[in-house]
């Protein structure tokens, strides 16, 4: 019980003594109409203790004195008329009330004496887990419909300033390798990297893609580029807060919001320190509709992607010192993490090491960790390719995780061979191998050769190391969906590739001709009298012949050839880079070949 003492607008200490001048009055009317000495004592000793204990104690000590001056004083009449009853508990409770008043006046007079004015504050802010005080907007559409949403409009990482020449140097007291707080991307390169999170956005089906950059010296987050909206633009409404999530990925987790939220988001870690440190999000606003578990499979394998991409636009000491090469670099590197399909994806790789160093052949040799085998999967233009890879060889050894690059800017005067022990080919000019490493973990190497001496050197080497990079990444991750891919394209009786898998080679494989101008031909067979071998020694002899075809058909083509079981007992061969003239020719021993198995 107890009146605000913000309905006064005097200063504190005259609302003390005004509080004081009615305990007074309550005396003098308790004296003067009840004509009690106690009702007056008692309205006194209510104000005093309520002023000092708080209203809880002073209301039990007020009705404690009530009572007893109701019974106890000889100076009221009993029985008690109504009207003097009503006299006595108004003035002990205005007594009461008014010791109140007088206690908060003193006590926040006494507070403003020792606390400066707080400044005025212009709109609502909240603080994040990032340390920053960040404006909370509220014209998001979804808030009317639910106030405890909050919309952040997320801040956007200015662009960065070009280096050298733009730039001043830095203090001589800064640490090598320290991480600046905003680090060198040209603005056209920026593009690049949009173009790349509207890719993502595409084979995920999600509304939004955006990179956040993390800034360790403020411990910050910030709109780096997005797929759709304008970086500035960007607001996603989620429970908890996108800035929430995002710092956590930052920092090496996962964010994703609520599963009851009617949107999706999730976030993971992109970059790597010292370089780009963020995270990658992907946003979609059905929930239900939206392919959640193959955005988090696949997230990972995007990421690591753009960090290869991060690397090579901020690779100043390997690709900025030749300017001229950048563009060439870059195109080269997001046409090889468009490749969803290994042959293609070999392809691509040769073409583009060859645009990149400029040498007069490239060769993409792929490493098979458990038989510890090397072999050249594609050569650029297309020639013959060499049947083994040697370990010594300068191919073979940029196989080995202990040689990174082998480069021979002579190779004539070089002791070892390119591919294998007994090679036709004439000896290049020079050569070199970049090999496709992560940690003690192979995949591959990328062959360049020049007819000429010094035609390849360290300049061709280290535009290449990129490129090596991407490639490295790219072919992982293609090995793994083919191997979840497997069991959904294998005919399970015969182990061959089945209708479905033969549909979309042969939709690639199209495509790489249009493109490439590569001739691509298709030999279809049949086993004749299949259904007499059924109905006369059963279906399971008719099963064991076809495992014996299609066994026999894997030894008689060669390695980049594709046989699928095209239905029942029918089979397609596909050659790629062979035009009808030698299909008739494989064709034929095909046939001679399955002649024998009598």
């Amino acid at each position: 019980m107890g009146i605000d003492p913000t309905i006064f607008e005097r200063p504190a200490p005259p609302r003390v003594s005004i509080a004081m001048v009615v305990c007074l009055a309550i005396c003098f009317l308790a004296g003067s109409i009840v004509r009690s000495p106690g009702v007056a004592a008692a309205s006194a000793v209510g104000a005093l203790l309520t002023w000092r204990f708080g209203p809880l104690i002073g209301g039990i000590v007020v009705g404690a004195l009530s009572a007893t001056v109701v019974m106890a004083d000889p100076g009221l009449v009993h029985p008690m008329p109504m009207t003097l009853l009503v006299w006595v508990l108004g003035l002990m409770v205005v007594g009461m009330a008014t010791g109140m008043v007088a206690r908060r006046d003193s006590s926040r007079a006494e507070e403003s004496a020792h606390t400066p004015p707080e400044r005025p504050i212009p709109a609502r802010t909240r603080e994040t887990p990032v340390r920053t005080t960040r404006a909370v907007t509220g014209d998001h559409p979804r808030l009317k419909s639910n106030p405890e949403i909050v919309a952040f409009k997320l801040p956007v990482a200015k662009p960065p300033l070009e280096p050298a020449r733009d730039r001043p140097p830095a203090p001589t007291g800064t640490q090598p390798g320290a991480a600046p707080s905003e680090l060198a991307i040209p603005d056209i390169e920026r593009s690049v990297i949009q173009r790349f999170l509207r890719d993502v956005r595409d084979a995920l089906g999600a509304d939004e893609v955006a990179l956040w950059q993390h800034f360790e010296d403020t411990d910050e987050v910030k709109v780096y580029a997005a797929a759709v909206q304008a970086p500035e633009e960007l607001v996603l409404v989620t429970k908890p807060p996108v800035d929430t999530l995002v710092h956590g990925a930052a920092l090496g987790g996962t964010g994703s919001n609520y599963d009851g939220e009617l949107n999706f988001f999730l976030a993971i870690p992109a970059g790597a320190e010292g370089r780009f440190h963020g995270a990658l999000g992907v946003y979609a606003e059905d929930r239900q509709s939206f392919a959640r578990d193959r955005a988090k499979q696949s997230m990972r394998g995007f990421a690591d992607r753009l960090a290869e991409l991060l690397h090579l636009l901020y690779d100043g000491g390997e690709t900025r010192r030749y300017r001229g090469k950048v563009d060439t670099v870059t195109s080269a590197v997001e046409r090889v993490q468009k490749q969803q399909e290994m042959g293609l994806l070999h392809a691509e790789i040769c073409r583009s090491a060859r645009e990149i160093s400029g040498a007069s052949r490239t060769a993409f040799v792929s490493w098979d960790e458990k038989e510890k085998t090397a072999k050249v999967e594609c050569m650029d233009p297309p020639g013959i390719m060499p049947s083994t890879v040697a370990p010594g060889s300068l191919a073979g050894l940029a196989c080995n995780p202990k040689f990174a690059t082998v480069l021979r800017e002579n190779f004539g005067h070089a002791t070892m061979a390119l591919f294998s022990e007994g090679e036709s080919t004439p000896r290049p000019g020079s050569a070199a191998a970049v090999g496709l490493h992560k940690d003690e973990h192979v995949v591959g190497a990328i062959v360049v050769i020049g007819d000429q001496p010094g035609q390849i050197t360290t300049v061709e080497v280290g535009l290449l190391r990129p490129l090596a990079r991407s490639a490295y990444t790219q072919v992982v991750a293609v090995r793994e969906l083919d191997a979840a891919k497997g069991q959904a394209t294998t005919d399970a009786l015969t182990g061959l590739a089945n209708r479905l898998a033969f549909d979309e080679r042969m939709k690639s494989l199209m495509a790489a001709s249009d493109r490439f101008g590569q001739k691509t031909s298709l030999i279809l067979a049949d086993v004749d009298n299949f259904k007499k071998i059924n109905d006369t020694y059963g279906h399971a002899a008719g099963d064991e012949v076809l495992k014996a075809l299609a066994a026999a058909l894997k030894t008689l083509v060669r390695d980049m050839d594709f046989i699928a079981r095209y239905g029942g007992e029918e089979v397609a061969i596909v050659l790629p880079q062979t035009d009808g003239k030698w299909a008739q020719v494989a064709a034929e021993r095909l046939r001679v070949g399955v002649e024998k198995m009598r």
